[in-house]
């Protein structure tokens, strides 16, 4: 896994992407170019669905795909389908997630969205393919740059199945993304790196480590806004707590619970969750001899 680059954004940088808005607009407006007007409505959709405001960043992606397509071609319609992915996954949509991603894969050379089913697999419980894709990502040892998006699926995976050697080996090769944001460019946010080496952390039975990152990670999104992010934070918070089971783990799962929940319901967000309640390692079937690993990042920010 690269370390994290000098294209990623450092403490701060959810204001940076405002202004970075401002001025794709402002140039836009002035220098008559299409594509950073285009660009400007894509970041605003990304900071609305970010910040929990569904229908706001609904609105945007709509209006940037209708002008994209106008001014710029069909090719601005992916860039439109990976935010709508995200908006529904943050939503609790596993079905429409699905159903977005097996159109893309119909279409010519749309194989390579085959790496985004994995997001919708712990909302439905599908544990059989999650396997499948969890092994076959594994057989190489995750070898090749592997993007945000497909980490968050594969985490997904790994927490669904309780795989606690994918999710160490994922673990190893995420660190470098401690304290950092992930994203898909400047137009989907993937939350904070924390988030994912918590949840990877209590897969694998790393309780301290589970904590300490899920704990910067509600840290990371409170600074920043990012509401479903925060109420995803504290919904693994929970779940760790239930995997780990030390005495007064229940109760205090059961009170993040129920502000959690709260919290979500006021965004209009089911959470997705992992299809259990308990975050934590699981007895695996026999293994193939070349064993497990982990996983690439594309983008990544400074919190």
């Amino acid at each position: 896994m690269p370390a994290p680059s000098s294209c990623a954004w450092r403490r701060g940088w959810g204001t940076t992407d405002d202004r970075f808005a401002d001025v794709q607009e402002r140039d836009a407006g002035q220098q008559r170019m299409p594509y950073r007007w285009w660009l400007s409505l894509m970041v605003r959709a990304m900071r609305a669905i970010m910040r929990g405001e569904f229908a706001a960043g609904e609105r945007l992606t709509e209006q940037a795909l209708a002008y994209g397509r106008d001014m710029l071609g069909a090719g601005t319609s992916l860039a439109h389908s990976t935010q709508l992915i995200f908006l529904r996954w943050l939503q609790g949509r596993p079905g429409d997630v699905r159903g977005i991603v097996e159109q893309l894969v119909r279409e010519p050379l749309g194989q390579g969205w085959r790496s985004l089913l994995p997001l919708a697999y712990p909302g439905q419980r599908r544990q059989g393919e999650a396997r499948r894709d969890l092994d076959a990502a594994a057989a190489d040892r995750f070898a090749g740059r592997r993007s945000g998006v497909e980490v968050v699926g594969l985490v997904g995976s790994c927490a669904l199945l309780g795989d606690d050697a994918a999710a160490a080996r994922l673990y190893d090769l995420l660190l470098p993304y401690r304290g950092w944001h992930l994203g898909a460019g400047p137009m989907v946010y993937l939350g904070a790196g924390d988030h994912h080496l918590g949840v990877l952390a209590a897969t694998a039975g790393r309780w301290d480590d589970a904590e300490r990152h899920l704990l910067a990670a509600m840290v990371a999104h409170r600074r920043l806004g990012a509401k479903p992010w925060l109420a995803l934070s504290r919904q693994a918070y929970a779940g760790m707590l239930r995997g780990r089971a030390r005495r007064g783990d229940q109760r205090r799962a059961e009170v993040f619970d129920a502000a959690t929940n709260a919290a979500a319901a006021r965004l209009g967000m089911e959470l997705p969750g992992w299809g259990r309640p308990a975050l934590g390692p699981l007895p695996q079937p026999p293994r193939p001899a070349n064993g497990h690993a982990g996983g690439r990042s594309g983008s990544a920010r400074r919190s």
